[in-house]
């Protein structure tokens, strides 16, 4: 376990943006990831690029971005169904923010049917949210402490429930450290946990909703769809600085 001493010197701070993606019939990995990015080129590049996307595409900024309504064709993104070369212009430009932007990904993913077989009396410190989370709270906090800065997590409000489960595994998790990392790290790296609404138009949240679907569909095997950014996904993940982005980035549990 490694131990750091504090600093009293200013550290830059990083938004991590979290989203979930629940198993189903058609995934089969729980999965929580995101992106996470520097605040201040957040507030005065990033969201500005996102909205300028916005705007070629839709004519306002007020859309909301949601994958499962773009691949639906609902709504505001009902536009891409009118012609093919809509469509490929959005998947294309949304990709190229990743690819281009100054911002990585992170996912953690655990298979439901092998977690409820390895651990059939499943404690709290068992759960597919546990789990996940403090995986992708270890690998933001090895990229803060490279970069001597500290981190505020965001998730799209589910409920009052979920959002105070989620909240307690954080606390959690900063409380008792991880494998890896101490408690000391944790806390001195990770500052608050936030929950935006949907209709707060979060542009950090609604990147890291495109995230999940394609890295479950890696996790699995399984083929990627026509129009995809899984390869600026990948490209963009954290790698430790050591071209792990398996381990530090994109990681299959069980």
């Amino acid at each position: 376990m490694i131990i750091y001493k504090r600093s009293e010197r200013n550290m830059a701070n990083y938004f991590l943006f979290l989203d979930e993606l629940k198993s189903n019939k058609e995934y089969k990995h729980f999965c929580i990831g995101g992106c996470f990015v520097e605040e201040n080129y957040y507030r005065t590049e990033l969201v500005k690029r996102v909205n300028a996307f916005k705007s070629h595409i839709f004519g306002n900024t007020s859309v909301v971005l949601h994958e499962n309504e773009a691949r639906g064709k609902k709504g505001a993104f009902r536009k891409l169904g009118t012609s093919k070369e809509k469509e490929v212009q959005f998947w294309t430009e949304l990709g190229n923010i990743y690819a281009d932007s100054d911002l990585h990904t992170l996912c953690a993913g655990v298979e439901m049917e092998n977690l409820t077989k390895y651990y059939p009396t499943k404690t709290e410190k068992d759960s597919e949210y546990y789990i996940t989370l403090q995986i992708v709270l270890e690998n933001f906090v090895h990229f803060l402490i490279d970069v001597k800065g500290t981190g505020s997590v965001y998730l799209e409000s589910r409920d009052m429930n979920v959002d105070y489960e989620l909240e307690k595994h954080y606390s959690m998790i900063k409380e008792n450290g991880t494998l890896f990392l101490s408690s000391e790290l944790m806390q001195k790296h990770l500052r608050s946990i936030s929950f935006p609404l949907k209709i707060d138009n979060n542009i950090g949240l609604q990147l890291a909703d495109f995230v999940l679907n394609p890295v479950a569909r890696n996790f699995q095997n399984k083929q990627q769809r026509e129009l995809n950014i899984y390869t600026h996904i990948k490209n963009s993940a954290y790698n430790g600085n050591i071209d792990r982005h398996d381990r530090f980035g994109l990681k299959k549990v069980l």
